[in-house]
């Protein structure tokens, strides 16, 4: 890497993953020679039912990824994309993940960094689903009208509206959104995810702290983790719970766990005007982080609203998912 090339080297990465491959083996079974190489597919066939879309699995290398998708610009072989910034989150999510379920069947308490590692990843996964562009264009408005006040981000940052990708018309068909769309959610991820000068945290670092150190916040990610390989993995990589009135998104974290994360402001709570004064004088914000388990009611609640809310696909490593039907086994 050169100094001009900053934190966005170019590179040779064609097939682009918007669910890494490490984070998928999470959610996938090893094969006859103990490698984990291939995920179990399923279709959404109906409500509440799936049916297998691969009998030998989907190989992760080419799972949940498009060519070029993040590709802002390419020259020859080289490719300007944001593998380097996703990398940034997602490279050591999968041994928290482990060192995280470890800790709770150990009834260990100190779960502060893995909790907040994966949800920092789980964000950027709900931010870079291309089955998603429009919702995360609303998400974050204000982004793609601002822009980078150094020489270097900006000039980034214009090579991002006006980079050549061939295969751009291609990628907008297939996700039924406009080039103007796909090319200000390029821009949104970068506002997002890039270092900017002058700032001690990224864009999506200080989305998530702000929810947590909000005086006037309660918020909370409740940990579901079970002894078997249950919990789906949904194509869009996240789920939204519309039957509560507060922000609140389930996240899979691995074949036996996930994580469903809440943000609720304190005056929408319910509680008596004089206790609730009191207590925003007195409490210290924190992320609240509750373990429950082997509670199968909620899973299947999860399992559902991950086929309901799925693209086409979800994922799993169990032979049976509660909530769901497999059809045509």
């Amino acid at each position: 890497m050169t100094n001009s090339d900053g934190p966005l080297p170019p590179n040779l990465t064609e097939n682009q993953h918007f669910v890494a491959q490490k984070i998928q083996s999470l959610n996938a079974s090893p094969s006859r020679n103990g490698e984990i190489s291939h995920i179990h597919s399923y279709s959404r066939v109906g409500e509440n039912a799936i049916a297998r879309a691969s009998r030998n699995g989907m190989p992760i290398r080419h799972n949940l990824a498009l060519k070029d998708l993040y590709t802002f610009d390419l020259t020859g072989q080289m490719r300007r994309n944001f593998e380097a910034l996703f990398h940034r989150y997602e490279s050591d999510v999968p041994k928290l993940t482990v060192s995280l379920i470890e800790k709770i069947r150990a009834g260990r308490l100190d779960l502060q960094r893995e909790i907040l590692a994966i949800l920092s990843a789980k964000f950027l996964d709900f931010a870079r689903n291309p089955y998603t562009i429009r919702k995360c264009l609303d998400t974050f408005p204000p982004l793609a009208n601002h822009h980078p006040t150094d020489r270097e981000s900006y000039n980034t940052y214009r090579r991002i509206w006006d980079g050549h990708n061939p295969r751009q018309a291609r990628i907008c068909e297939l996700l039924s959104v406009t080039e103007e769309e796909y090319r200000r959610w390029l821009v949104t991820l970068f506002m997002l995810l890039y270092p900017h000068v002058g700032m001690t945290e990224t864009f999506l670092d200080q989305v998530i702290s702000g929810l947590i150190n909000n005086k006037d916040n309660y918020t909370s990610a409740h940990v579901f983790v079970f002894d078997q390989p249950m919990v789906l993995l949904s194509d869009r990589s996240f789920n939204e719970v519309s039957s509560s009135p507060h922000l609140a998104l389930e996240f899979h974290a691995s074949a036996e766990m996930f994580i469903t994360f809440s943000s609720a402001h304190l005056d929408a709570m319910g509680f008596p005007k004089d206790r609730l004064e009191l207590f925003k004088v007195t409490r210290t914000p924190q992320l609240e982080v509750p373990i429950v388990k082997n509670n199968y009611e909620l899973l299947e609640r999860y399992n559902q609203r991950s086929v309901t809310q799925c693209f086409k696909h979800v994922y799993g490593a169990g032979s049976a998912f509660p909530g769901v039907i497999i059809t045509g086994d």
